[in-house]
C-alpha cells in the first residue's frame, strides 16, 4: 500500500513541482522536505493543512487515503459505513436486550428472599 509521503511525492513529480520551490511556497525548508518525502520524517497534520491551503488542487483524500478513482473512494466509504450503522444497530438491540433481561432479574431477586427462601433462586432460571 502506498504511503502518504509517496503520494506527495508522486504529485509533486507528476505536477511539475521541485522539492525547493514546494518548501519555499509552504514556508519550509528543501531539507525538511526531502526528509518527509523520503519518508524520515513524518508528514504532520499543520503541513498538511499549510500544503491544502497552498495547493487548494490537491486532493486531500488522495493524499491521505490513496486511492485513483475518486467514485471507487466513495463508494468504499458509503459501504463501510453501512457496515458500521448495521453493527450499531445490532449492538443498540443486543443492549435494549440485556438490559430487559437486567430489569427481569432484579425484579426477581427484589421479589425473592435467598436466605429465607431457597426455592426464589429456581425462579431465575425460568
Amino acid at each position: 500500500m502506498e504511503k502518504t509521503f509517496e503520494r506527495l511525492r508522486k504529485w509533486l513529480t507528476d505536477n511539475d513541482i521541485k522539492q525547493v520551490d514546494f518548501a519555499q511556497k509552504l514556508g519550509s525548508t528543501q531539507a525538511y522536505i526531502s526528509a518527509i518525502l523520503s519518508g524520515k520524517r513524518n508528514l504532520g497534520p499543520n503541513l498538511i493543512d499549510r500544503i491544502l491551503q497552498e495547493y487548494p488542487e490537491m486532493d486531500k483524500s488522495y493524499l491521505l487515503y490513496g486511492g485513483e478513482d475518486k467514485e471507487d473512494d466513495r463508494e468504499s466509504l458509503l459501504e463501510r459505513i453501512i457496515e458500521l450503522q448495521t453493527e450499531l444497530m445490532n449492538e443498540i438491540k443486543l443492549n435494549r436486550e440485556l438490559t430487559a433481561e437486567n430489569v427481569r432479574l432484579k425484579m426477581l431477586v427484589e421479589k425473592s428472599d435467598f436466605k429465607n427462601n431457597p426455592k426464589g433462586a429456581a425462579e431465575l432460571n425460568h
